[in-house]
């Protein structure tokens, strides 16, 4: 497939044509160069440290050159900005930030060793998918969603080891994630606050110091997720918000396994407001603690164990 008409080459040692001091048709050095020509196909990295900043607004594919020739071969990919099987390392702030009604999606790339940020920083509106991706090793959060229209996907990424949490959402922003392994995260493996919503189903949330947390008036679903082994609690659910007294958040808490925490299977304090259905909970320090002002609000269904 030539280039320059079905896909933009990305090559730093690129040399320009003696005669015309021009680089080929299709073919730049940098990626913001390949970015700024406009959109319309494929973007295709050669294996290489790309040092640069990049604003990509809409409609670019960025892909390394393994997922280039399966997506030639198929004949081009979705209209929307993608990102497939790249290295994003050792970046100043956010390996990757996504804001503006962005909607890119993120496969199979390793995102890790941001100096002071987080790996995937989605604000201000943006939101895209993210799946099969290793992201860890990051300064702050692994994932970090906040914003009222901001929305994020997960699926079947490895989180781990970044030293804040494996995934953070803020700000009333959203989150539906399935099939991660959340896990050795310094702060929590996922915590939602201030308004957040998040939906987790058939996740692995391990060996974090929290596992799942829940607090100040967010909302979780959190149904058939594997909570193991977390320094703290399994799944703490916290503090509805003082001045919505009337408008009670209520995570519902539903056939998931619970086990081997070093403090408490589930935790429900501070006002809590949930729902327990069909948990298997036990060899945690202490399977479910309820707080006073808590119990008034959880509503029990069935408990395996």
């Amino acid at each position: 497939m030539p280039v320059g008409e079905q896909y933009k080459l990305v090559n730093p040692s690129a040399l320009p044509d003696p005669e015309t001091s021009e680089l080929p048709n299709g073919v730049f050095k940098t990626v913001k160069d390949a970015v700024k020509s406009g959109p319309g196909v494929p973007i295709v990295l050669l294996p290489g440290v790309y040092e640069e900043v990049l604003l990509i607004e809409g409609g670019e594919q960025l892909v390394g050159l393994k997922a280039a020739r399966v997506l030639l071969a198929e004949g081009g990919g979705e209209d929307l900005p993608e990102l497939k099987g790249c290295v994003l390392d050792g970046a100043t702030s956010s390996c990757l930030g996504v804001c503006g009604g962005a909607t890119p999606a993120v496969n199979d790339c390793t995102i890790q060793h941001s100096f002071t940020g987080c790996g995937v920083c989605v604000f201000d509106g943006g939101l895209g998918t993210f799946e099969g991706n290793t992201i860890t090793d990051n300064s702050r959060s692994g994932v970090e969603a906040s914003g009222e229209e901001t929305s994020v996907t997960l699926t079947n990424n490895a989180i781990f080891k970044n030293h804040g949490d494996g995934v953070l959402l803020c700000d009333k922003a959203s989150c539906t994630m399935t099939g991660n392994k959340v896990y050795n995260n310094w702060h929590c493996g996922v915590e939602a606050r201030d308004e957040a919503t998040l939906t987790a189903e058939e996740n692995e949330v391990t060996a974090n110091n929290f596992g799942v947390l829940v607090g100040r008036q967010a909302t979780a679903q959190l149904t058939g997720n594997t909570v193991h082994g977390n320094f703290f609690t399994g799944i703490d659910v916290s503090k509805r918000n003082k001045d919505k007294e009337d408008d009670e958040a209520v995570t519902t808490i539903a056939n998931n396994s619970v086990k081997y925490n070093l403090e408490c299977g589930v935790k429900l304090w501070f006002d809590a407001a949930a729902k327990l259905d069909g948990n298997t909970v036990y060899a945690n320090l202490q399977e479910i603690k309820l707080t006073p002002r808590s119990r008034r609000h959880v509503e029990y269904g069935k408990v395996e164990e």
